[in-house]
């Protein structure tokens, strides 16, 4: 009976598109958000995040007004995310998702010990070439 089936909805739209069994994909940008609403009781929630390089995907979810926030991160920079949320309650569910990038400033060694290294080398230079310089002028005193 159509009447007595659970009207879900996104963001206030009636979800329409199945993809099989009772499974629906949608795909937000960043910073979007999405509202469901009406989710019948049994409903599993699994989030995906594709991993980028130097993005670690993490999704912080509460699960009840009165529970306690709780975190899962992908391994490792780079890897996708998967976090499956099946114990909804009957009150407010939240989960966010979020991509922290892992910045590595540049250094700068080669730049900060470059002139060092060249006045070595010029100072290293000049020696040699006294020396030489000196060993002429000795053989061509003998």
């Amino acid at each position: 009976d159509a009447s007595s089936q659970t009207k879900v909805t996104a963001n206030g739209s009636d979800i329409t598109t199945e993809l099989a069994d009772g499974v629906y994909e949608f795909e937000l940008g960043n910073d979007h958000a999405m509202k469901f609403t009406g989710l019948p009781v049994g409903t599993v929630v699994k989030l995906t995040e594709t991993g980028a390089p130097n993005y670690q995907g993490s999704v912080t979810y509460k699960l009840g007004d009165d529970a306690q926030a709780e975190t899962v991160k992908a391994d490792r920079y780079g890897d996708d995310l998967e976090a499956t949320l099946d114990d909804l309650s009957q009150t407010t569910n939240e989960a966010n998702v979020t991509n922290t990038y892992n910045y590595v400033a540049p250094t700068g060694i080669i730049l900060n010990v470059l002139p060092f290294a060249v006045m070595l080398a010029l100072a290293g230079g000049a020696l040699a070439l006294f020396l030489v310089l000196k060993r002429r002028n000795a053989d061509e005193e003998a």
